[in-house]
Formats: C-alpha cells, sequence, structure tokens
C-alpha cells in the first residue's frame, strides 16, 4: 500500500472512535480496556497488513519490527512520527491529529521549501 493511502486509512481510523486515546506509550491497557497513541493506532493497522500481532510492533524510524525481527517497511520517517507523536502527547485529539495528518501529509500541494520550512508530500511521508 502506498503512504498517502496508507495515512488515508490511517486519518479513517483516527476518527472512527473506535481506538481509546492515551499519551505516552503505543498501547495501554487497564481494566481490561486498551488505549492507543496516534502511532499506535497506525501500529494496529500496519500489522493488519503485515499479518503480525499488532502487541508485537515498535515504530523505527524506517522500518516496522515485531518480536521476530524485522516485519516490513514502514510508511513515513521519523520526523513525522516526532511531530505527530509531540501533538498526541501535548493532548491534542485523534480528530485534531486526522485533520492535521490530512493538512499537512496528505493534502500538501508541492515538495519545496518556501523558506518558511519545508513541505512534505504525502509519498515523503
Amino acid at each position: 500500500m502506498a503512504a498517502k493511502e496508507f495515512l488515508k486509512k490511517w486519518v479513517r481510523a483516527l476518527r472512527s472512535g473506535e481506538y481509546e486515546q492515551t499519551q505516552g506509550a503505543l498501547m495501554d491497557s487497564f481494566d481490561g480496556n486498551k488505549a492507543y497513541c496516534c502511532l499506535g493506532v497506525a501500529c494496529v493497522l500496519r500489522s493488519e497488513e503485515l499479518g503480525v500481532d499488532p502487541q508485537t510492533l515498535s515504530v523505527h524510524p524506517e522500518r516496522t519490527f515485531d518480536d521476530n525481527g524485522f516485519a516490513g517497511e514502514w510508511l513515513f520517517p521519523e520526523d513525522v512520527q516526532e511531530d505527530i507523536a509531540a501533538l498526541n502527547d501535548s493532548g491534542k485529539t485523534f480528530e485534531e491529529l486526522a485533520d492535521h495528518i490530512e493538512k499537512e501529509f496528505i493534502n500538501a500541494d508541492t515538495a519545496t521549501d518556501n523558506g518558511e520550512g519545508s513541505t512534505r508530500t504525502p509519498e515523503q511521508a
């Protein structure tokens, strides 16, 4: 699946209401419930594509790993992960994060530096 298509799938999942949100960890379990940070939701989606248990995945700058080692290419670079994780951990809701992902990575019009910072295209994300 191309990066842009994965990002769209991720945005839909963040808006679905299916996932409870947490901060500071990919996934938390408490009282029989699971909560995910935004990257944890991406890991769940990625694990479905790779056919691995989502609880065994961890995020690495360019690859996804499970308990058995390399499990497949990750779909966006470390700076994107750090950006999104920081927003999640600062208290942004999944809806706000979905809006951010759409604006910055799905609907980005150019890949050129505008002098005020770089703009990444979805393929770069």
